[in-house]
């Protein structure tokens, strides 16, 4: 053993017993090949030059790209590129002229890589072309195609020629009954009859149909079936198929009286014979019945099943920018204190997403003629509006503007100046990226104290469930009390009320209600929830109602729950209104799932079903979007109780319900009072408000039509007293 072989022997050894893990020759190399060419920057098989760039390895393909791809030490050595004169300039060379050959050079000038010029002295010639002899000369070839270069004299590109040795006999040629000849080449002569219809071919319009000849009869099909050269309505002599038209004097797609028949519909015509009224293009089936006009607008018959277009018995303000969805929230306030009402509007896809506020007045044809408040970037700022009556306790109005996705609720305050949404007086922000705080609204009075206090729902707070697991979305209402706090920003821990989900319970807050249920003089807070059952496999819409005002509370601490059923979600919730007029709070549920929204008058005093218990329920046809939203508003037929608006925001928009304590059982919708309509997709009925623009004294009935012209979106306000 040489002098250094004990101390090589206990070198292995303190190295085999240091490792855990014995690493062979494969998977080393594994982890020193970073870039997985198969080469490590080793001498196991290397070593790779760029152990980042996997085309570079001992052995690559050395390319004309600077590299040293092989890894050889050289780069774009023994690599060569051919290239070829091109004497004509048409991009082509040819292979037998003079070559050049270059090392990964640029194309020098007069020289291109491609081949296969058949005449380099000639720009008009290329590549060889696959040729016809035509023999006669008529432009129609025979025979095999053969490759020429350049195209010789008798040859063309067509072929088809049936007789290449006749110049007349060719595709498309004349051909007359005298002709025995097939001159046209479509396999066949004037002389004989294909078929069958008795008529030679020569003597008909088509010898391919039976069904044309001379003797057939015209119908309405498009073709001149009699071979007399006129084609449907241009013969006279047409018959089958022709349908019966009626003059349309008005040009509204309803026509009356006078009729004629014909294949298609003549200028002027209709194929209805029920307009009622044809001088008028206002009136037809078709229209809706208007409130403010006496004639028959839909030609039912009758004069008082109005439905009016809001856009004709109001004034609107139109949105600015595609995706603004102006009119998603809206309300009416007076926050500058110059003793106007201005309409307040909230676009949450306008600032890029950060979304704006706009405050307009009654003459705004566009929602930027006013104030603006912009929100921070992809808030969704103005998602709601809503107005606080006096928050702050200084005898003016405040606004609520929700920014859900931001996870925000901004209070402006009367008189407050604020310039931005981000710098509202008050702020109430949610510690949880996701919360959804202020996707649902409602103001009431919980103390007595006379200032209103704002109910808050976040229905994508996420709760822990059992063994700690988080239950996803389980919800949350928080309750901010007027006065409580005059700072620029609070967060969850600072409200009054916080009523939160559970294992079981989905999206709490979605839709929220302050409203005196239990007829004690004060509000309580009411929230939508969904039961998901204890293995969270249920989807059973209900309502929540507290009696708490105060402290943390949880959905299983409700006071009674209103039972909507599976599958049956609750979209709105309203409240404080008195339909019936016994001086009790009554309770709107709206879920579109049903098409529906059901009135429980008060008190609650027990668990209910809704659908049951309900005096009243509004039914929607589906796919109306009814129960989208809804609203109590003060009196509007003078009988001293409130009216009801329900949202359908997919069709007829909006409709109201008047009050009166008959009022029970099941109406559809198109048995409403009033229904109001837009146009398809102008989301009429996505929001409502309340707010005296004219200064008279009396509430204008303020709309919202987030998708109005290509979700611009834009605000309508009317007279309510014009009803």
């Amino acid at each position: 053993m040489s002098p250094g072989a004990p101390l090589k022997t206990l070198w292995l050894l303190v190295i085999t017993a240091g490792c855990s893990t014995w690493l062979d020759r494969d998977d080393l190399k594994s982890r020193l090949d970073a870039d997985g060419d198969g080469y490590t920057t080793t001498t196991f098989d290397g070593p790779d030059c760029d152990d980042e760039d996997a085309s570079v390895h001992p052995g690559a393909l050395e390319l004309c790209d600077g590299l040293d791809s092989d890894c050889d030490g050289l780069g774009d050595e023994d690599v060569w590129l051919t290239f070829y004169a091109d004497v004509d300039g048409d991009g082509l060379g040819d292979e037998a002229a003079p070559q050049l050959e270059r090392a990964c050079d640029p194309v020098p000038q007069g020289f291109v890589t491609d081949v296969g010029d058949c005449d380099d002295g000639d720009p008009a010639v290329g590549l060889p072309s696959e040729r016809y002899d035509d023999l006669d000369g008529d432009g129609y070839g025979d025979g095999e195609a053969k490759l020429l270069c350049p195209a010789t004299p008798n040859t063309t590109e067509i072929l088809g020629d049936c007789d290449d040795g006749d110049a007349s006999v060719f595709p498309g040629a004349p051909e007359t009954c005298s002709d025995a000849e097939d001159k046209n080449c479509d396999g066949s002569v004037g002389r004989v009859d294909l078929d069958g219809d008795g008529h030679i071919a020569c003597e008909e319009c088509d010898d391919s149909d039976a069904a044309i000849s001379p003797d057939a009869d015209e119908i309405c099909d498009g073709q001149d079936n009699d071979c007399d050269g006129l084609t449907d309505d241009e013969d006279d002599s047409v018959g089958a198929g022709r349908l019966t038209y009626y003059l349309d004097g008005d040009g509204d797609g309803h026509g009356a009286g006078s009729s004629r028949r014909a294949c298609e519909p003549p200028a002027g015509s209709a194929d209805t014979d029920d307009d009622c009224d044809d001088t008028n293009s206002e009136i037809s089936p078709s229209h809706v019945e208007r409130c403010d006009t006496p004639a028959d607008d839909d030609c039912d018959g009758a004069t008082t099943d109005c439905a009016a277009r809001l856009d004709t018995l109001g004034a609107c303000a139109e949105g600015v920018s595609v995706g603004d969805e102006a009119g998603r929230g809206v309300d009416g306030v007076d926050l500058d204190l110059d003793g106007a009402v201005a309409l307040s509007i909230g676009a949450p896809g306008a600032n890029a997403g950060g979304g704006r506020l706009y405050l307009v007045g009654p003459d705004a044809a566009r929602v930027d003629e006013g104030d603006e408040l912009e929100g921070g970037g992809g808030s969704g700022a103005g998602a709601l509006v809503l107005t606080v009556p006096d928050f702050d306790g200084d005898g003016h109005d405040d606004l609520a503007v929700a920014a859900p996705d931001d996870d925000a609720v901004h209070l402006l305050l009367a008189g407050g100046g604020a310039a931005s949404l981000g710098g509202a007086d008050v702020t109430l922000r949610h510690q949880e990226s996701g919360a959804a705080l202020g996707a649902a609204l409602s103001v009431g009075e919980v103390q007595g104290d006379g200032r209103a206090d704002l109910l808050i729902g976040a229905p994508g707070v996420d709760a822990v469930g059992l063994l700690g697991l988080p239950v996803t979305d389980s919800g949350a209402v928080y309750l901010l009390i007027g006065a409580a706090s005059s700072s620029a920003a609070l967060n969850e821990a600072n409200a009054a009320l916080t009523l939160l989900g559970e294992d079981g319970t989905g999206g709490l807050g979605a839709a929220v209600a302050l409203s005196d249920w239990d007829n004690d003089g004060l509000d309580e807070p009411l929230a939508s929830n969904i039961d998901r059952g204890s293995l969270g496999l249920s989807n059973n819409g209900e309502v929540l109602l507290f009696s708490a005002v105060s402290g943390e509370w949880m959905a299983q601490d409700a006071e009674f729950v209103l039972s909507l059923g599976s599958g049956v979600i609750t979209t709105a919730l309203a409240g404080g209104g008195d339909l019936n007029g016994d001086g009790k709070a009554d309770l709107a549920i709206g879920s579109t799932d049903s098409e529906s929204v059901w009135v429980l008058l008060g008190p609650i005093t027990k668990n209910l079903t809704v659908s049951s218990s309900a005096s009243l329920r509004v039914k929607g046809d589906s796919g109306d979007g009814v129960g989208a939203s809804a609203r109590f508003v003060p009196d509007l037929d003078g009988d001293g109780d409130d009216e009801l608006l329900i949202g359908a925001p997919e069709e007829p928009g909006a409709v109201l319900i008047y009050g009166g304590a008959a009022r029970t059982g099941t109406i559809n919708t198109s048995a409403a009072d009033l229904r109001l309509s837009g146009d398809v997709g102008d989301g009429l009925g996505a929001a409502f408000g309340l707010g005296d623009l004219d200064g008279d004294g009396a509430d204008e009935l303020l709309f919202g039509l987030p998708g109005l012209d290509g979700d611009r979106g834009g605000a309508c306000w009317l007279d309510g007293q014009r009803l």
